[in-house]
């Protein structure tokens, strides 16, 4: 749980910025984000046992002894209902995800991975999970993505540390460094969960980035015949963000598909036919030029440890080499799609300021 909270530092931290601004806490009774769901906060036994952690995240922690299955209530979204001083949530969904039950922990470098094709839950309900004594319960708000940090950040401190060995499951004899946050903080990961209409949103970051998933009309780009979503990554633009940022990206598609059913429209998975990165210029104006991205290669579903690695070198001074575009999908977690990207920081003079402008990346994903 405390590498979790390390890795949720940059989603809590846009939290406790609403909170300075705002008023609004980062722990949300029931009452301050669904006032208009009478359930979600009259009933005791629903008020008093879970809450929001910052404005997409649903936590119900065991609090009875011996109990190992927990009823959570999952609330309507009533965002319209809020008074104006109170901002919305990043995500108007009605549908909720859950998280804990498929979120797995790699111990060997202290990532977390989601898991796809999961339920989509509707709210206004009361759902049965399990919670064995090393769970909580958590669930995710649908079309929400969350920001995390790099899995080799394991404090905030100004210090780097080093481990002779890695822990049993690493690189026998290897080395596994534990690095402080400024050396990282170019790296982010974005964890993103689909609602029902295939689009996803962080909202504004603390650092002004901003990421967005979005079903894409048909074009040139892609086919008719298939779905396609648009990623947006708006990198940081506060004084002192990195010039140049990797975005690793975790894109979980929900179960209930509306789009890429398969034999005779029975629920299914669905796979990814291609992706293309769309040039873009300083503020974001689409080009005309696209690229193919690489899939990683991996048998078994592995090619995502392609896309998370990274040449050392390009970890810590953010440039590209050892850092290609790349993606790739996890079949071992069902339906979960890997890509990494890169962010170029633009020359000085140029559109954006004196500073000079960073590159809004936007990728098209065709699914079949």
């Amino acid at each position: 749980f405390a590498k979790l909270r390390t890795a949720l530092f940059p989603y809590l931290y846009t939290a406790a910025l609403e909170a300075h601004t705002t008023g609004l806490p980062l722990l949300r009774h029931h009452l301050l984000s669904f006032p208009g769901d009478s359930k979600a906060w009259s009933n005791p036994t629903v008020a008093d046992s879970q809450y929001l952690l910052g404005p997409s995240l649903l936590l119900a922690p065991v609090l009875l002894p011996n109990q190992s299955i927990q009823v959570v209530y999952l609330p309507l979204d009533c965002h319209k209902t809020l008074p104006p001083s109170l901002p919305p949530s990043p995500s108007s969904s009605n549908e909720w995800m859950d998280v804990s039950s498929g979120l797995r922990y790699e111990e060997d470098d202290g990532r977390f991975r989601i898991a796809g094709r999961q339920r989509l839950w509707k709210g206004g309900q009361s759902v049965s999970v399990a919670a064995p004594i090393d769970t909580l319960p958590v669930f995710v708000r649908a079309g929400t993505i969350v920001p995390t940090l790099d899995p080799s950040v394991w404090c905030m401190s100004e210090e780097e540390e080093e481990e002779g060995k890695k822990e049993e499951g690493g690189r026998e004899g290897g080395k596994r460094r534990r690095r402080r946050y400024g050396t990282m903080r170019h790296v982010l990961h974005l964890w993103a969960w689909l609602d029902e209409g295939l689009s996803s949103t962080s909202g504004p970051q603390w650092d002004g980035g901003a990421y967005t998933i979005h079903p894409y009309p048909a074009s040139s780009l892609s086919s008719s015949i298939a779905s396609s979503l648009l990623c947006t990554f708006s990198p940081p633009s506060a004084s002192d963000a990195p010039f140049s940022n990797t975005f690793i990206l975790q894109l979980a598609l929900p179960l209930r598909m509306p789009l890429g059913k398969r034999e005779g429209g029975r629920e299914g998975g669905w796979s990814v036919r291609g992706v293309k990165r769309l040039s873009s210029d300083v503020g974001g104006k689409e080009g005309g030029h696209v690229v193919d991205i690489r899939q990683a290669d991996g048998g078994d579903g592995g090619g995502w440890r392609h896309v998370v690695h990274v040449d050392e070198d390009g970890w810590d001074s953010g440039r590209k080499e050892g850092g290609e575009d790349l993606w790739a999908m996890d079949e071992e977690e069902q339906g979960v799609f890997w890509l990494r990207v890169t962010s170029s920081g633009m020359k000085r003079g140029t559109e954006g300021g004196s500073d000079g402008g960073r590159e809004v990346v936007r990728v098209l994903l065709t699914l079949e």
